[in-house]
């Protein structure tokens, strides 16, 4: 099989859903600055799109009423990338 050589690569946006938007998308912007580009609401969820300098990064669904259960397929992580260490310390300082 024949594979393709990818010379740029980037993680596009993540969608996650919360039980409570409003906690969520404070901690989002307090952690890593991110800018709320755009926010509604529809049947049964709110949802909220969220990023920085103009780029979509996470985006929020609340439309769940239980928490993540570790026993069922679903997301495991999610992870950002910075420039420096010193950004990874300002996060953990926050948290």
């Amino acid at each position: 099989m024949e594979t393709i050589a990818i010379r740029s690569l980037k993680t596009g946006h993540v969608g996650l859903n919360v039980t409570d938007l409003d906690r969520s998308v404070s901690f989002y912007q307090r952690v890593f600055g991110f800018e709320v580009q755009a926010e509604g609401k529809e049947d049964g969820r709110r949802w909220a799109f969220l990023g920085r300098d103009g780029a979509l990064q996470v985006t929020l669904w609340q439309q769940s009423g239980a928490p993540f259960s570790t026993s069922t397929a679903g997301l495991h992580h999610l992870s950002f990338q910075v420039e420096s260490i010193d950004e990874v310390r300002a996060a953990e300082r926050v948290l």
